[in-house]
């Protein structure tokens, strides 16, 4: 929850292809630990961040370049201590999830300004925050187009191992859950870590410091994924739970020659 601080990664290396760590720190680079990176690339119907300063309106207007309305968004104040806000579209403008704490939905009548998000901008009452005070944000867009990759939607759990099954239209290769209904740890659950049809998947939790964790929670299927246990982090009965799933990569062959390539060899004798 704290402001902007100089770190270790100040002295990354960043390039056209990724990002090296030049420090020891233990937090990002210590000797035999695991890490995980997630990157999302700034592109339409994706992906997009930058930065805001608060002016005391109601409906302050940030613009973004999704080219749709985001599924969500999250701000964060970098120059003091704050939560991290997050908009959903499931929730709507009118309440807030926080990323550092196990929270329900807060109800904050136009939190996210007077008028919905659009393909071109999105709203924040900053009535409600410091006055001109220096905000980060990240939205992420929601498109269920056939060739779309991000979606941010919503489930009812059932509190049966049979749980919801959930329809994307594909596979994901990543989630986020959380019980917007009552308190809950945030989940991130990707397919690098393990996220395997019928096991338990390697969780971790975005409000809280600990390790990962292999919990039973959810399992992929061709078209989405279906949740595969009764806690209430995931499946609670009549609680309403947000999700973000983003695609996993399966680009389909347009020629024989991608996939097979005959070869013809003489043999002596």
């Amino acid at each position: 929850t704290n402001g902007q601080i100089d770190s270790p990664w100040d002295t990354t290396t960043y390039s056209g292809s990724g990002y090296s760590l030049t420090s020891s720190d233990n937090s990002r680079n210590a000797a035999w630990n695991n890490y995980v990176s997630w990157t999302f690339r700034k592109a339409p119907k994706f992906f997009d961040c930058g930065t805001f300063v608060t002016n005391n309106t109601t409906n302050q207007r940030i613009n973004h370049s999704l080219g749709s309305a985001p599924g969500i968004v999250i701000v964060k104040r970098t120059d003091n201590t704050s939560h991290w806000y997050v908009y959903h579209q499931s929730t709507g403008r009118g309440q807030f999830l926080s990323l550092n704490t196990t929270d329900a939905a807060n109800v904050s009548a136009n939190f996210w300004g007077t008028s919905d998000p659009s393909s071109t901008d999105f709203g924040i009452n900053s009535t409600n925050l410091a006055n001109g005070t220096s905000w980060v944000w990240y939205a992420f867009a929601h498109d269920t187009s056939a060739d779309g990759i991000i979606q941010c939607g919503s489930y009812t759990g059932n509190g049966s191992t049979t749980g919801p099954v959930v329809n994307l239209g594909w596979e994901p290769q990543y989630l986020v859950i959380k019980n917007a209904s009552s308190t809950g740890n945030w989940q991130i659950i990707d397919n690098m870590r393990g996220m395997p049809v019928g096991y338990a998947v390697a969780t971790l939790q975005a409000n809280l410091l600990n390790a990962e964790s292999n919990v039973d929670y959810v399992s992929p299927t061709a078209t989405g994924f279906q949740v595969t246990s009764t806690s209430s982090e995931v499946n609670a009965s009549g609680n309403t739970y947000i999700y973000l799933a983003i695609r996993r990569p399966n680009k389909p062959p347009t020629t024989g020659t991608q996939v097979y390539v005959g070869v013809t060899q003489t043999v002596g004798t």
